[in-house]
């Protein structure tokens, strides 16, 4: 093992908690935790190419959102919230763009 490997950014711009979150593996709170203990600096680095935070990637990953996972993301750094990528949007924009795109209406999309 390679502690330190944890707060390494790769070639890409991630973490290893953007990559936890990015994978088809729907990790639970219990891996974020572990995660964000050993590295809380890790829920604010925003060294991707699209400039996202962990809170980005799982917001455009909305289709296995999972509130639990929200919630460690805040404990660890509330100020995500309001991180803006470089196309000036915070979390909530990809969120919401995700269900635009996904639903006709902005009804339809809180359905879902």
């Amino acid at each position: 093992a390679y502690p330190p490997a944890i707060e390494m950014v790769d070639t890409v711009g991630y973490t290893a908690l953007h990559w936890l979150l990015d994978s088809e593996l729907s990790p639970t709170p219990e891996h974020m935790d572990m995660l964000l203990k050993r590295y809380p600096g890790a829920a604010k680095v925003r060294e991707s190419k699209h400039g996202y935070t962990p809170l980005h990637i799982l917001c455009v990953n909305s289709n296995a959102f999972d509130c639990g996972q929200l919630q460690a993301l805040l404990a660890a750094d509330v100020s995500a919230a309001t991180a803006k990528d470089k196309n000036g949007d915070t979390p909530l924009h990809v969120l919401w763009d995700y269900f635009r795109c996904t639903a006709t209406d902005g009804e339809q999309a809180f359905e879902k």
